[in-house]
This record gives structure tokens, C-alpha cells and sequence, in this order.
């Protein structure tokens, strides 16, 4: 699986980091993951790093995965949320969900650059960066994949 999240602060700030190229079904479900997760805290942060990846999901595909963050088990539980992402298509589709959950009371804004997405977030850096670099480790082939790990890694 090219994506996963974590974590910090007790709830308070997830991270989400993705490679690679990215389903409608990998996105989906990560977001019923997310949307179902009692971990999180209601008025926390929420950054997702996409730099590293790309996707076809249709216009009408990221509509239906803003419906799920908006009618979710939790309903929408962050007060910011800032996406991260370099490649033109999955700019495009990253607007269009920030569209789609923005009219529902969430402040979300589409960003190319990670310094001046935590800017806004007032999120460390260095803690995303080392979030960051910790999902990157978890997600590499080679890295073990079991329940309990996911379970540590989530709450860090």
C-alpha cells in the first residue's frame, strides 16, 4: 500500500504520507480508515503528503471520497487540514476534494510546498518531517506490515 497516517499528540495532528501511484480503492479506503478512527481528536490538525505521488482518480471518484469525510462515523473532526502535492493532475483533484469538504466547515487549502503548509497549519516542521520520514520507513517492502505495528505507529 503506497499511503498510511499517524498520529501525534495524542490526536491532535495526523499525518498522512502516500507514494507511488494511488487508487480510487487505496484512497477510499484509507479514508473510511481515517473517518472511522476514534483516535482523532475533534478540532485537530491534518496534513497529507502527496509529493511523492500521482493518481487517476476521476473528478466524480473524489467526490465520492469527500463524502465520506464529511458524512463519516465522526464526521469531519479537523479544524485545518493542509495537502501537500507536486504533480499537476493530483494538484487538480486535491483542489477539487478541498472544494467539495471546504463548504462543510473544514479549512483546507492544496499547497506545493511542506515549510509553508505547517506555516499555516503553526504545526513543527521538524516533528512532520520526522513523521514523515517514519511513514516513508514503514512503507518500504521490506518493512514488517503487522497489526501491532500499525497500532505503534499510529500513536507516536
Amino acid at each position: 500500500m503506497p499511503g498510511d497516517y499517524m498520529l501525534l499528540n495524542q490526536g491532535q495532528i495526523a499525518v498522512e504520507y502516500w507514494e507511488g501511484q494511488i487508487t480510487y480503492d487505496m484512497l477510499m479506503a484509507n479514508e473510511l480508515a481515517i473517518s472511522s478512527d476514534p483516535d482523532i481528536q475533534k478540532g485537530s490538525i491534518y496534513l497529507v503528503d502527496m509529493r511523492k505521488a500521482t493518481t487517476d482518480v476521476t473528478m466524480e471518484q473524489v467526490r465520492e471520497i469527500a463524502d465520506v469525510t464529511i458524512h463519516g462515523e465522526y464526521g469531519i473532526r479537523y479544524s485545518k487540514a493542509a495537502i501537500v502535492c507536486t504533480e499537476n493532475l493530483t494538484f487538480t483533484q486535491s483542489q477539487m476534494y478541498e472544494l467539495s469538504v471546504c463548504q462543510h466547515g473544514l479549512s483546507i487549502i492544496t499547497f506545493t510546498s511542506l515549510p509553508i503548509a505547517c506555516r499555516w497549519l503553526n504545526v513543527d516542521i521538524d516533528m512532520i518531517e520526522r513523521a514523515i520520514g517514519k511513514l516513508q520507513h514503514h512503507l518500504l517492502p521490506h518493512a514488517p506490515h503487522s497489526v501491532d505495528e500499525k497500532k505503534v505507529i499510529k500513536v507516536l
